[in-house]
């Protein structure tokens, strides 16, 4: 009474004939949960058993039971232990992995490479051409509260300034997402990250789709974190902004120093010593 599944099996065949040119069993035999040897041997970092299982023309296509390849299972594995070893695997799935077929599971090898802060795989994925701007199915989406659909954002979420840099590089859209990659980066206060989306074409305007107001979410976040205004002369004009939504008030020191940063903003500041009053709605 062996535990082992059939996969199992395979495996441990494969790997005792690593050695003999043919393999007697079939490679692409899938299990109940329709995991091939291919792929439990990418998601176990059987580098030399999925060198072999490929030569032997295993198909790299078959997804597991969640859908998956074997190539978005290696793409999330891997300890500070085994990062190497992951990224060899991944290394050698790429070629023999279809992108339409990635396409129609739903989720990219990239978004579970950022997930997981893989950086080594994420540029491997990116020069061989996976689409940096994929987004995650409705299903998948689903599966998180945010509603999170690019790799961009789970960079982001993971405030991987050097993910981002690579994906903004590489073409990704930042203004995809239900909740702005921007605004995320905002509310958190990741400097940096603001200052690339920015530069990468981000929409500063961007309102959150649950909140009743039109006013710029971005600018609500950046008020807890001060140096966001610096960052390509956000300040006069947040500022401006936020004074249309206020009556009467005193700009603290702080505010008055970014705002006497730059020439022309003196307008501004005569802005905010008028008295006015609320509008009534």
């Amino acid at each position: 009474g062996s535990d082992r599944t059939p996969v199992c099996e395979c495996c441990c065949q494969v790997a005792s004939h690593l050695d003999t040119p043919t393999i007697s069993a079939d490679v692409n035999t899938q299990a109940d949960d329709g995991a091939t040897a291919l792929y439990e041997a990418a998601k176990m970092g059987h580098q030399e058993v999925v060198q072999m299982l490929l030569s032997q023309k295993a198909d790299a296509n078959k997804p597991g039971k969640t859908g998956m390849l074997p190539l978005h299972i290696a793409a999330q594995r891997g300890s500070d232990t085994y990062l190497c070893l992951f990224s060899r695997i991944v290394s050698m799935l790429i070629p023999v992995t279809s992108k339409a077929r990635v396409r129609r599971t739903g989720i990219s090898p990239l978004h579970l490479a950022a997930e997981r802060n893989r950086d080594d795989v994420l540029e491997m994925l990116i020069e061989a051409g996976f689409d940096v701007n994929a987004q995650l199915s409705e299903e998948r989406m689903r599966l998180y509260e945010d509603r999170r659909s690019t790799a961009l954002y789970f960079a982001i979420i993971n405030n991987n300034t050097e993910a981002a840099r690579m994906l903004l590089a590489a073409g990704a859209d930042p203004n995809l997402d239900m909740f702005r990659p921007l605004m995320v980066a905002s509310r958190m206060g990741c400097i940096q990250i603001v200052k690339l989306l920015v530069e990468h074409g981000a929409d500063i305007n961007a309102a959150i789709p649950t909140h009743p107001t039109t006013f710029p979410a971005v600018y609500m976040f950046s008020m807890k974190y001060l140096p966001l205004f610096n960052i390509c002369r956000w300040a006069g004009p947040i500022i401006d902004v936020l004074l249309d939504y206020v009556g009467h008030v005193t700009l603290c020191s702080r505010l008055m120093e970014h705002l006497d940063s730059y020439s022309g903003w003196s307008a501004i500041k005569e802005k905010a010593g008028n008295h006015r009053t609320f509008p009534t709605w």
